[in-house]
């Protein structure tokens, strides 16, 4: 894995196949994501995010705990020629909105924890929030601006 960008990165990450990129931990046992899976996941979302007009260098939130979502969901902005803005997991209500007015991010992916909060700033800032669901699986369920 030579040198280039960080979506390079990702398609050259692809090759590995059925190695573990990714183990995630939960009460319930653990999550193993591929690196073709990754890979995988990382494409589809960046399909569908640049046809639902993602411009190049548009800022888009990700905020949740550590997961293979929230690292999904960066690569894929990054590969559709957006900009991800990572947010503490930690950030209140007030923290979010002031990033989302200092940047203008119009888009957001929130674990399902967050929810509630962006969906209290998209009531005053046009965001549309894209939540993991309560599974934690790369599914996502938009919620338009």
């Amino acid at each position: 894995m030579g040198g280039g960008t960080l979506c390079d990165l990702i398609e050259t990450a692809a090759a590995l196949g059925d190695r573990p990129a990714v183990i995630a931990f939960h009460r319930d046992g653990k999550q193993t994501v591929s690196f073709r899976d990754l890979a995988d996941s990382v494409r589809r979302l960046a399909y569908t995010l640049a046809h639902r007009g993602l411009r190049r260098g548009e800022p888009v939130l990700v905020i949740g705990p550590n997961s293979p979502e929230w690292i999904i969901s960066y690569f894929a902005i990054l590969m559709a020629g957006g900009l991800p803005v990572p947010l503490d997991a930690q950030f209140g209500l007030q923290d979010i909105a002031r990033v989302v007015a200092d940047c203008g991010a119009r888009r957001a992916f929130a674990a399902h924890s967050h929810a509630v909060m962006l969906q209290a700033i998209a009531a005053t800032h046009p965001l549309e929030v894209t939540i993991w669901d309560a599974a934690g699986t790369p599914d996502h369920q938009t919620i338009p601006a």
